[in-house]
């Protein structure tokens, strides 16, 4: 949907933006054209070139708008809970389901994995970069034992608790999901907070 704010120019390169995605997501990167995208957005291809050099750096402005970011960190930043693993729980459960929404997803990151090697991550990284200060504040504010893990890998691990858990959902064929208890997710956040071993079982755990 075009969003009526800013300039004309501005407008105009949001109508793009969003013609393009819709394109890329339904056709995939390297079937769709210029011509396409033009068409889509209502404009003679000799305007499109007027707003974008060529369809690489359209794919940057799509997916720097599409990047889920956008609605996970202010999902994180809106957590809520009186302990840590809670405020964990709390976290966890608004970002999977946020995710379960974005049946674009996948082919969003593919695109830009495939095509593009993962240059543009990078880009998006930057974006991210300033608010980290704020969410570590948030997340780490609730008094824990926690062991010394580094900012970073704690990052790599929750997002990667969410990717798969959401990716093995789009997955899983229908027998393994008959068999799959119904409170998998709490399943899968307790490994996360706890690990696997009996020995470490959550109880015997002493918080400050």
């Amino acid at each position: 949907m075009v969003r009526e704010q800013g300039s004309k120019g501005e407008q105009t390169r949001t109508r793009i933006v969003d013609a393009a995605y819709s394109l890329f997501i339904q056709r995939g990167y390297a079937a769709t054209s210029m011509r396409a995208i033009a068409e889509a957005s209502g404009l003679a291809l000799g305007g499109l070139y007027a707003h974008f050099k060529g369809k690489e750096d359209i794919w940057v402005e799509v997916f720097k708008a599409r990047h889920p970011y956008h609605e996970i960190m202010p999902l994180l930043m809106a957590a809520e809970g009186d302990t840590f693993e809670n405020l964990i729980r709390d976290a966890i459960a608004r970002t999977v389901q946020a995710l379960g929404k974005r049946d674009d997803l996948y082919n969003l990151m593919f695109i830009e994995l495939v095509e593009f090697g993962g240059k543009n991550i990078s880009s998006v990284a930057d974006q991210l970069l300033p608010m980290m200060p704020r969410l570590g504040l948030k997340l780490f504010g609730k008094k824990a034992k926690l062991r010394p893990i580094s900012p970073v890998t704690f990052a790599r691990a929750l997002g990667g608790l969410v990717l798969i858990y959401h990716l093995s959902e789009q997955l899983m064929p229908p027998a393994a999901r008959m068999l799959a208890p119904h409170n998998g997710l709490e399943e899968m956040v307790d490994i996360f907070l706890y690990g696997v071993m009996a020995d470490d079982e959550p109880s015997r755990r002493k918080h400050d």
